[in-house]
């Protein structure tokens, strides 16, 4: 059984601790000058997700890097997969991202077992588009 969780924050919060501690937990390798470069070409209405594997390739993290044409927080959707043997541990640590004091506004702190994040990363089924622009998705392993 996996548990999963799904928020939006703005992106700057990705840099503090609590990101951090999340993906030495996860095992999960992310240059965040990168994904800053990512995300700071991103011009409004585009934005393509990234999708970052831990070496069993059972666990996720997912970042949205979408730019809503009305977005003025330069918001980010989080979302993590893992086995729910690590349930508390990723709450923990999730929970910490969300109650940080910077992230303001954020959308609620969404939580699932039933595999509906993997069902959002699978490209087959992955079609995020606008009038302008059809949203890619990248995977890490």
């Amino acid at each position: 059984m996996f548990y999963e969780v799904y928020f939006a924050v703005p992106f700057d919060i990705l840099f503090n601790d609590a990101f951090e501690k999340l993906i030495k937990f996860l095992g999960i390798s992310i240059d965040m000058n990168w994904l800053d470069m990512q995300f700071d070409k991103s011009e409004r209405g585009k934005g393509d997700m990234h999708v970052f594997y831990s070496s069993s390739k059972e666990d996720f993290i997912f970042l949205d890097l979408y730019f809503g044409l009305t977005d003025q927080h330069g918001m980010v959707c989080i979302g993590v997969h893992i086995n729910s043997q690590k349930e508390h541990k990723i709450k923990e640590i999730m929970m910490e991202i969300y109650n940080d004091e910077d992230a303001v506004p954020k959308s609620d702190f969404n939580e699932y077992r039933d595999n509906r994040l993997i069902n959002e990363i699978d490209s087959r089924l992955f079609l995020k588009r606008t009038e302008s622009y059809n949203q890619n998705i990248f995977y890490n392993y």
